[in-house]
């Protein structure tokens, strides 16, 4: 029985595997399938998002683009709602809330129904509020994830919008390449079992979880989202300061905060554009801080948690999230923080995130 966040992290193979089995996938892209058979192709799709959500598809957002063919913008539902922010040639919107209940985009969709854009609604709660104001709803078909911080959802919406990228490229008749089309995104979620097992190498290491007083989460490409992911799941599990950051931003400004006690954790794609320049920065950062680590793809190694899987650059997201995962899980056990309750009681009613 689920009942932990743990448990959901273990629950994973299971429940996201079974998402992406044909049938399952037949089932819950039918009415998406039906929209973009109407609208054809879209020039430009507008992706409404905030917090993990947000994190899950701007990991997958350059996979969906170099698949599609078009431009894939993830945008605060907020700016859309309070600035008027938009593209001219927006043509397909995507909102995406894992319950349907996140109050900026339930007001963003509103607004996007009124101007009368095709939207789409990535949930695993298909009869939510957030739902039911859908042309399309795509059920991640994970259904009801019962802690509050959410690790299936944010495997499951990446899993999900990349298969929705490969169903806009059969509408735009572009051919996609099997290491990026959705057997890969099969394949590379059936490897979840060994990811779990040679991912919690980071969670295991003693010294990662009881010197944590300031994190640093550095990532590359798409993995740029992914370290944002591990910052908001560190700092809402864990209650400490960390910051997720793209390796280069890090480097002209945050690099000078770091001190001797500080924890940075790095991610490599062997053979992706940055994997050169993110060792060399390890090899700096180890000179400079006592707890220094790697979380990669490729093979284990000294100072590398090594997940040994022949991974594309463009969905490594799908397998790098889940060793922060676990990290989280185990440093706020540490630390004693009872993850059952809300660290801020008073927080829902005052600032009204969410929907009843």
């Amino acid at each position: 029985m689920t009942t932990t966040m743990w448990d959901c992290i273990q629950d994973q193979p299971d429940r996201v595997s079974a998402s992406l089995e044909s049938v399952r996938v037949d089932e819950r892209f039918e009415s998406v399938r039906a929209l973009l058979a109407r609208n054809g192709a879209p020039r430009h799709v507008m992706v409404l998002a905030t917090g993990s959500s947000s994190n899950a598809v701007s990991a997958m957002r350059l996979h969906a683009e170099r698949v599609i063919g078009a431009p894939v913008t993830v945008m605060e539902p907020t700016l859309f709602t309070q600035y008027g922010t938009a593209y001219a040639d927006v043509d397909l919107v995507v909102a995406v809330s894992q319950r349907g209940t996140s109050s900026s985009t339930l007001e963003a969709a509103d607004r996007i129904r009124v101007s009368g854009t095709p939207l789409v609604v990535i949930t695993a709660a298909p009869s939510s509020p957030l739902a039911v104001r859908a042309d399309a709803v795509l059920d991640m078909g994970i259904g009801d994830e019962v802690v509050l911080y959410s690790t299936i959802g944010v495997s499951a919406t990446m899993a999900t919008f990349a298969v929705l990228a490969s169903e806009i490229a059969v509408v735009a008749r572009r051919p996609v390449g099997p290491e990026l089309g959705v057997d890969a995104v099969r394949r590379i979620v059936d490897q979840y079992p060994a990811v779990l097992e040679r991912g919690l190498a980071l969670a295991d290491d003693r010294d990662l979880v009881t010197t944590a007083r300031r994190i640093s989460v550095i990532g590359s490409g798409p993995n740029v989202a992914t370290a944002r992911e591990a910052e908001t799941k560190i700092a809402e599990t864990c209650r400490i300061p960390v910051q997720g950051e793209e390796l280069e931003a890090f480097m002209h400004g945050p690099v000078f905060e770091m001190q001797r006690e500080h924890t940075v954790l790095l991610m490599d794609v062997p053979g992706s554009p940055a994997s050169n320049r993110t060792r060399q920065f390890a090899r700096f950062a180890a000179r400079h801080c006592d707890h220094v680590a790697t979380v990669s793809t490729g093979p284990s190694a000294a100072g590398v948690i090594g997940l040994d899987l022949d991974v594309p650059d463009l969905l490594s997201p799908l397998v790098l999230v889940i060793p922060f995962q676990l990290y989280s899980w185990r440093l706020s056990q540490y630390r004693g923080v009872d993850l059952t309750k809300q660290e801020f009681d008073d927080f829902d009613e005052a600032m009204k995130t969410k929907v009843s």
